[in-house]
């Protein structure tokens, strides 16, 4: 597993500007340490439209932890007030974010 830590913030991120995407494979759980949170999904559709999924809206609280599986379209909105963190988990480890230093908390168990 790769481990991405965020900086806890005390401040909301602008809704204009989310972040929306999906990866095509590996599972990516985040684990909210501080703060409330609306997990974004919307799941890719299929050929047969019984198996269609309506978009997910899931507010939680601190502690809690989503995961969110490979190719579901996603984004993380901070709601509320106060401070906020949250922690991302790669399984398998992301190789992009592996190569930049200082994003991955065990970026030790990961050498070039």
């Amino acid at each position: 597993m790769l481990i991405n830590a965020f900086v806890p913030r005390d401040f909301r991120r602008d809704t204009r500007k989310m972040t929306p995407h999906a990866h095509d494979d590996f599972d990516q759980a985040s684990l909210a340490l501080q703060g409330n949170f609306i997990h974004h999904l919307r799941y890719p559709w299929a050929t047969d439209m019984s198996k269609w999924r309506v978009d997910g809206h899931h507010a939680v609280s601190s502690p809690s932890l989503i995961v969110i599986p490979a190719q579901s379209v996603h984004t993380t909105q901070d709601v509320g007030e106060g401070w906020v963190q949250l922690v991302d988990i790669f399984s398998p480890p992301r190789p992009d974010f592996v190569e930049k230093p200082g994003w991955v908390c065990n970026e030790a168990d990961y050498p070039a």
